[in-house]
């Protein structure tokens, strides 16, 4: 329907968590198989797993955008949709890949976090959305696309987490915490826009 991307995550974000609402009833769903926890909770050399998969998943994505096709093109219309339309890129087809593995890549997210908490719950992760992308600004990635490494992310995904991680520590409350990230990602996307200019 050619509307704005980001929009349209929070809107879907919005509807979906209140359907998830009315199916759970606002209750906490718990979820003790062995099978499922494994998940979230299994070590391997002493390494959690949910990290190794997240290395994984780092370094895989890091090949497809650094060396095949499919990762220029992502480049070359987060870029300019337009030229790459004009240099004969399927620029709707690629986006709905690139929105189909975002959300392939969000419900294994998801599975790993009711892994490690043992349940589903409405509210989980209700604030990833805006640490993700105050990750990806602080790590380099432009908001407006077409610029950043994937590695940027993961620098980003360190600061947000020391960030919060340090407040915890420090005994401040959550919502400082929502108070902090907003900060940096206002702070992040301005330096962003100041670098274009």
């Amino acid at each position: 329907m050619k509307i704005n991307a980001l929009i349209t995550t929070l809107s879907m974000m919005t509807i979906l968590s209140g359907v998830v609402f009315l199916v759970s009833g606002g209750f906490a769903i718990g979820v003790n198989l062995p099978s499922f926890r494994f998940l979230g909770t299994t070590r391997v050399f002493g390494i959690p797993l949910p990290i190794l998969i997240l290395i994984v998943l780092y370094a895989l994505f890091y090949l497809i955008l650094r060396f095949s096709v499919f990762g220029r093109y992502v480049y070359s219309i987060g870029g300019n949709a337009e030229a790459a339309r004009l240099s004969g890129i399927n620029v709707d087809r690629m986006r709905i890949l690139v929105y189909t593995l975002s959300g392939l890549l969000s419900g294994l997210g998801g599975m790993v976090l009711a892994s490690r908490l043992g349940s589903a719950q409405v509210d989980a992760g209700s604030q990833y959305p805006i640490n993700s992308i105050a990750a990806c600004v602080l790590g380099g990635i432009s908001i407006a696309g077409g610029e950043g490494v994937i590695w940027g992310s993961l620098i980003g995904v360190a600061i947000v987490g020391v960030l919060q991680s340090g407040l915890i520590m420090v005994g401040m409350p959550s919502y400082y915490q929502w108070i902090a990230t907003g900060i940096v990602l206002l702070a992040a996307v301005y330096l962003d826009q100041l670098r274009k200019t």
